[in-house]
């Protein structure tokens, strides 16, 4: 999945809307979430790019599974004007059939 164009992060946490395929051949992706069809272990890799921010604050990149806060990928402190970041995150996790993945 990507994202087709900007999105707006306001002070507050916000999930990544995903709205664009690149390919998924088992159709395990929809409404920015993935639910894998088979249970097994599977490798997550996540990047979030960040242009121009403004205020200091910092980001995290949050990995929910089946609802619920599972593990912080990366994450990133941003204290200087007019600056660009790209946050980065693998994780390998268990998932059975039916469970469901979200950034």
């Amino acid at each position: 999945m990507k994202k087709s164009s900007i999105q707006a992060l306001p002070d507050a946490w916000t999930p990544i809307v995903y709205d664009d395929e690149v390919r998924d051949d088992l159709n395990e992706w929809a409404n920015s979430t993935f639910t894998p069809t088979e249970a097994g272990k599977y490798l997550i890799n996540v990047t979030l790019k960040m242009g121009l921010l403004t205020t200091k604050n910092s980001f995290y990149l949050k990995m929910y599974k089946n609802g619920s806060y599972f593990r912080n990928l990366d994450w990133y402190y941003f204290d200087a004007a007019n600056a660009r970041y790209t946050l980065h995150g693998n994780t390998i996790v268990d998932l059975n059939a039916g469970d469901t993945i979200k950034f």
